[in-house]
């Protein structure tokens, strides 16, 4: 079952600006958060992802939690975003306990999938656009 993307990121993210405790990740996201992005503390990461830092973010996929173990078969949720000075890619899914779990927060893979780069950039470009004619509607 495929819920709406846009719902779901809106959950993630509000959970992520409320409740610590419901949003959990592994020590590589903590590193990569560190190091790629200037994230040190798990409140600098939640706000970051909660925050308009990386709008917008752009759908990649959704597919099924690959690895064994209880959240097998768990829809994950990959996007893309660009801050000031970096494309990212953030992934993410809703545990079966109902907590939330930050699978990846890093660069895209190199070498840099272009695909994905102009994915991207089309449609922050796209999303700005739409958001500029709602506001000239008004």
């Amino acid at each position: 079952m495929c819920i709406d993307p846009d719902l779901i990121l809106s959950e993630f993210r509000n959970e992520c600006a409320k409740d610590l405790a419901n949003v959990r990740w592994n020590k590589f996201v903590s590193e990569n958060a560190r190091i790629l992005f200037d994230l040190k503390t798990p409140t600098d990461i939640l706000r970051y992802i909660a925050g308009n830092a990386i709008e917008p973010l752009v759908l990649l996929e959704i597919e099924p939690y690959r690895e064994s173990g209880p959240n097998q078969g768990e829809l994950v949720y990959s996007y893309s975003f660009k801050t000031a000075s970096r494309i990212g890619y953030l992934a993410f899914y809703k545990a079966k306990t109902g907590t939330w779990i930050i699978k990846s927060l890093h660069e895209p893979k190199l070498p840099l999938n272009r695909d994905i780069l102009n994915i991207t950039m089309k449609n922050i470009e796209h999303k700005k656009k739409n958001s500029h004619q709602h506001l000239e509607d008004k």
